[in-house]
């Protein structure tokens, strides 16, 4: 059964962020946001995407924040030999 966005989103959000103080909403929804870009292309569904917007700040860094929030929560469940962690 599908789960839409704006359900999980906020049982990710009060659960990972639950006072906003991370801005991880908002990560998550530009994350979306980006990836629902990518997939418009791959799919062909728009020719007009601007990608000399997509910079990386833009691009990854909300994705970026997004993984170092939930870490925070659970950095204690991530193997020592990953290159993620909560720091940066």
């Amino acid at each position: 059964m599908r789960i839409e966005r704006d359900a999980w989103r906020a049982a990710l959000c009060a659960v990972y962020d639950p006072d906003g103080g991370h801005g991880l909403d908002g990560d998550v929804v530009l994350t979306l946001a980006l990836r629902d870009l990518l997939h418009q292309d791959r799919l062909g569904a728009r020719a007009n995407i601007d990608w000399h917007a997509m910079t990386y700040e833009a691009a990854f860094e909300p994705a970026s924040r997004a993984v170092r929030t939930l870490l925070r929560r659970e950095a204690g469940s991530v193997p020592a030999t990953t290159n993620l962690n909560v720091e940066q």
